[in-house]
This record gives structure tokens, C-alpha cells and sequence, in this order.
């Protein structure tokens, strides 16, 4: 799935990932935890997102099928605060 990305993943410009797992790596051939030992190993840290308080928070395995994968927190976390507003159902955040 990422074999070849080694120098896109390493690159220090890329500063987040959102991958999409359904826990069905094996039925497409590949494996959803050497991915994230791989991320992992290039400076990744599995995060969860709530847009409604554009916070990013330590994600748990129970989060859902993407996983926002955050190798520069203090820049993401920046560029969230420093975002301009937006409606969602409604409400402006």
C-alpha cells in the first residue's frame, strides 16, 4: 500500500496523512499494522480530529475507519486555530 512512498513518507514537509483502514487489509493484501509501524517509524502519531472544537486528541481504536496520522502536532494544531470559520449542521466553529 505505501511501499513505495518511504521518501514522501520521510520527506519532513509532510506533516500529516489521513488513511482510510477498514480493518480489511488482509482481504487487498496488505497488512494495517506494519502501516502503522511505518508511520510510526517515519515520526507519526495516530491522532483522532473533532472539527466541532478543532482539537486533535491521542486517537483510540475504536475512532472510526480514518486515521489521521500527525508527525508535526504543533503545526497542524496552528494551522486549526489559526483556520477561518465554518458551518457545520448549523453551527459555526
Amino acid at each position: 500500500m505505501i511501499a513505495g512512498a518511504a521518501a514522501t513518507l520521510d520527506h519532513p514537509s509532510l506533516r500529516a496523512v489521513l488513511v482510510e483502514l477498514l480493518g480489511a487489509g488482509d482481504r487487498y493484501g496488505f497488512d494495517e499494522s506494519r502501516l502503522r509501524q511505518r508511520m510510526a517509524h517515519s515520526g507519526f502519531e495516530e491522532c483522532s480530529y473533532s472539527p466541532l472544537s478543532r482539537r486533535l486528541s491521542p486517537r483510540t481504536r475504536e475512532a472510526g475507519n480514518n486515521v489521521l496520522f500527525v508527525r508535526d502536532r504543533r503545526f497542524v494544531e496552528e494551522r486549526l486555530a489559526e483556520a477561518p470559520p465554518f458551518t457545520v449542521l448549523g453551527k459555526t466553529v
